[in-house]
């Protein structure tokens, strides 16, 4: 990663990270394991997707990392600014990975921030390696839309898939709070 693409990483990273624990406090605790309309998450449930979902994503760019670079890299180029402008954006339902889909009564809070906070650490820590190639690794998305994304671009993955769901998260506290 050049230093600006570093840079931009690490900034999206702890600002995703501060967005969504402050998101989280905003909960109340009579809200946690509501659900704001039939058929969502609950913020529990969200908040236990997020973690699976950093975690899931951290262990394959550790294990994409472990191995010799891919000679066909240079496929991913170009996919950043998609990932940055529209992965966040809530137009439209996207379906989590069976792998990553929340159990029935989600985390705890106090357990969901424990883990949200070890997983990012452990990211942030990844991506302060400088040193890496991330970009000569890679690994295919589970879903074919957005296809083989490079380490530097599972990074970018990540704090964008976060912020997606600190947007859905604020509005399941829209949604909560017009509720009886």
């Amino acid at each position: 990663m050049s230093s600006q693409e570093h840079q931009q990483v690490m900034t999206l990273l702890q600002e995703t990270r501060q967005d969504f624990l402050k998101a989280l406090q905003q909960v109340a605790e009579e809200d946690w394991n509501r659900c704001p309309r039939e058929g969502s998450w609950t913020p529990a449930q969200l908040a236990q997707h997020v973690v699976l979902a950093e975690t899931a994503v951290l262990e394959g760019l550790l294990r994409s990392l472990q191995r010799e670079a891919d000679p066909q890299w240079q496929e991913t180029l170009g996919k950043e600014e998609l990932i940055i402008r529209l992965l966040p954006a809530r137009r439209r339902k996207a379906e989590a990975p069976p792998h990553v889909r929340p159990r029935e009564e989600g985390l705890q809070r106090q357990e969901a921030v424990r883990l949200f906070e070890e997983v990012r650490a452990r990211t942030l820590a990844l991506a302060q390696e400088t040193e890496r190639p991330f970009k000569q690794h890679t690994r295919v998305h589970p879903l074919p839309a957005i296809g083989k994304l490079n380490g530097h671009q599972w990074l970018l993955f990540n704090a964008q898939h976060l912020r997606r769901h600190i947007l859905q998260l604020e509005e399941m506290l829209s949604l909560l709070a017009a509720q009886p």
